[in-house]
């Protein structure tokens, strides 16, 4: 089966999260019998037709009118690593319209709120989801927590909502036979931001004496300088964080964004750390994550934190290794 896959984001040699999920995805998508061809612009796409269409984190590339001459009447799907397909600048201060109403499901985007950044009107891509929306056989998110904001922005897609689960090539995250952690010891992998949860996470480590170790990016809404007593590791490559996972007591991520996935978290549990989250961490979200996994909640003065460590360490290797045929599963009983 031909898929073109559409995006402004090409996964292929890519290091972010999304990147590296998605290029797995496709790996195994060609090892089950798929073809996808990546196209970045309207003016690369084949006037040739595929099987479907999969539209995945457009970045704008691709305009409504485009979208509906091209498809026609072909099956296709809407997939979202985050929010950006919707909204453009998120990531520029972590920040969402609607991130503050809860619960999910009564989700209503306020397209009329202005931001210090734009002018969301000029720059709202609602109209163009609401419309791809109602036509997709599904719409792809990466966690049941992603899934619920998706759907209570767009009612129509939750009866039509495929949830990938963490796409982590297990073979690369096993825990060392000469296991040693270091005493006490915090890690932060990822964008070194504000509405990430760096601050949080140093006021937890900070509280209990603890030694943090961060990597990755600094984001503008973080002056390190700030942080003289975080060992910052700079970014690391992604080949080096089973070395760095191995070494950690604990990986910590608590996020004031809802995180749609944070794959971190995954790769920790994989090697043996004890993971300190919260409930906007998409990767906590599976409702089978308990099978395999001992979660513990906790009322603490940085707020509601979930602990948590593996209990079936092979029954939990197996669900991972499993996520991406799993995905191509459900993914070709809607397309068909």
């Amino acid at each position: 089966m031909l898929l073109y896959y559409l995006t402004g984001y090409p996964p292929r040699g890519g290091t972010g999260g999304g990147d590296l999920a998605n290029s797995m995805l496709m790996r195994i998508g060609e090892q089950e019998g798929y073809s996808v061809e990546v196209y970045s612009s309207e003016e690369e796409v084949p006037k040739s037709k595929p099987d479907a269409y999969w539209l995945s984190n457009m970045n704008g590339r691709f305009s409504l009118e485009f979208l509906q001459d091209t498809i026609g009447t072909l099956p296709y799907v809407i997939h979202d690593d985050g929010y950006q397909n919707l909204c453009p600048q998120p990531t520029r201060e972590y920040k969402l319209c609607f991130q503050e109403q809860v619960p999910y499901d009564t989700i209503e985007l306020d397209i009329e709120k202005n931001t210090p950044l734009y002018n969301c009107r000029e720059i709202c891509r609602y109209k163009l989801m609401e419309a791809l929306a109602y036509g997709c056989r599904a719409s792809i998110c990466v966690s049941p927590m992603h899934g619920r904001i998706w759907s209570g922005i767009f009612p129509v897609l939750r009866d039509k909502t495929i949830i990938v689960e963490p796409q982590i090539p297990v073979t690369k995250f096993n825990i060392p036979l000469n296991n040693q952690k270091v005493p006490n010891s915090y890690v932060y992998i990822g964008t070194i931001a504000r509405g990430k949860g760096f601050d949080n996470a140093v006021a937890f480590v900070r509280a209990r004496g603890g030694d943090m170790y961060a990597a990755g990016d600094i984001h503008h809404t973080i002056n390190m300088s700030e942080y003289k007593d975080v060992h910052y590791l700079g970014s690391v490559s992604y080949e080096l964080v089973p070395t760095l996972l191995a070494r950690m007591m604990y990986l910590i991520h608590l996020p004031d964004f809802p995180e749609s996935q944070g794959r971190g978290i995954t790769e920790a549990l994989l090697m043996g750390c004890t993971i300190i989250g919260n409930r906007r961490v998409g990767a906590l979200s599976y409702p089978w994550l308990s099978d395999y996994v001992t979660l513990e909640n906790h009322e603490v003065p940085e707020g509601d934190v979930i602990l948590g460590g593996v209990k079936d360490m092979a029954g939990f290797r197996e669900r991972i290794y499993q996520a991406p045929y799993k995905f191509w599963k459900d993914l070709g009983e809607v397309i068909g």
